[in-house]
């Protein structure tokens, strides 16, 4: 198998090792694949923007608990048929 094949991850893996790397460290040659892929593809690029920020909106979680959501509420009960 030649480097080209060692370097390029499907998505499924990108994604995985995206995750991954929130929890434990990458490996140095998977650090690598994922920077190549992550350059590639825009589609994993913008799941990295959207797990970034919900990992950011669950830390921030105590916060969000204090907002009053009852007009929140209110106002999709409105919108809901029925």
């Amino acid at each position: 198998m030649g480097i080209i094949h060692t370097l390029l991850l499907s998505c499924k893996k990108a994604v995985a090792l995206l995750d991954q790397s929130t929890v434990v460290p990458l490996s140095p040659i998977e650090r690598l694949q994922l920077r190549v892929h992550m350059g590639i593809c825009k589609g994993c690029g913008a799941y990295k923007h959207q797990s970034e920020l919900i990992d950011h909106l669950l830390e921030n979680r105590s916060r969000a608990e204090a907002f009053d959501t009852k007009a929140l509420e209110e106002r999709i009960n409105l919108r809901l048929p029925g």
